[in-house]
């Protein structure tokens, strides 16, 4: 570990020896090196390149231009390996601390490759190679941009798709706009991955987009009309009481005495 994350580490671990319990303090910190060696994970047979642009574009587009800073990939990499019953904050800088020897031990590209091995897709699938094979019936090696996306696009909520179809289409869209804009793919590749093959899909899809972009509209233009009506309000009030003001004012006038 370098000596400036090694600072960083002993001072959130300060920190928490101040505000943590005498017990808690005493938690061993688990070695990284149990990653390399866990089940699923091998570092020499890193992620095709539609697996390691799907989460890029989806989880963190900087991820590596700016290792070994802290990563959404080795928090989430870190959690799965700590696995606190809790989120005391012994626990939280726990797991920040075991995630910040990950991005000192492993490189950004082994990082990528532990994450695509073992980050949960839903329906007990763990890493992508398990979920294309067992969600969609794909080896891997043939899996094409739209299929590892669509995955990439569950991570957050494996089972979006199931409950919430217009949620994940929106979030699809997106990421794929997102590989375009940072230049993991091109313009063409990000129409091509948008549409389904299946016209009736695609024109549901693309109602569905402009459905919640309307809405979104329709509620931005409601909250424009409540604030616009509340600042007539208080406008109008404004007013009164300067009127009201005003003519007290020339009453009390009227009353005193030449």
């Amino acid at each position: 570990m370098s000596m400036s994350l090694k600072r960083t580490v002993a001072a959130l671990l300060l920190c928490t020896s101040l505000a943590t319990p005498a017990a808690a303090q005493n938690t061993d910190l688990p070695d990284v090196s149990i990653v390399a060696t866990a089940p699923r994970v091998d570092l020499n047979a890193p992620p095709p390149d539609p697996v390691r642009n799907a989460i890029i574009a989806t989880q963190d587009i900087n991820f590596f231009e700016r290792y070994p800073a802290p990563s959404t990939l080795t928090q989430q990499i870190a959690s799965t390996y700590t696995l606190p019953t809790n989120r005391t904050l012994t626990n939280k800088v726990t797991e920040l601390a075991f995630a910040l020897n990950l991005s000192s031990t492993f490189t950004a590209d082994e990082i990528l490759t532990i994450y695509s091995q073992t980050i949960y897709l839903g329906a007990r699938c763990f890493g992508f190679a398990d979920a294309l094979n067992h969600r969609m019936g794909i080896d891997i090696e043939d899996a094409t941009l739209r299929d590892t996306l669509t995955l990439a696009a569950l991570i957050a909520h494996p089972v979006l798709g199931e409950y919430d179809p217009d949620r994940f289409v929106t979030r699809f869209g997106f990421a794929a706009g997102i590989g375009a804009d940072v230049g993991l793919w091109d313009d063409d590749m990000k129409t091509a991955i948008s549409s389904s093959g299946n016209a009736a899909f695609d024109t549901y899809k693309a109602e569905t987009l402009h459905r919640l972009e309307e809405e979104q509209g329709n509620f931005e233009a409601f909250l424009k009309r409540l604030r616009d009506a509340k600042d007539k309000a208080e406008f109008d009030d404004f007013m009164d009481e300067r009127a009201t003001r005003s003519t007290d004012d020339a009453d009390d006038s009227d009353a005193k005495p030449a």
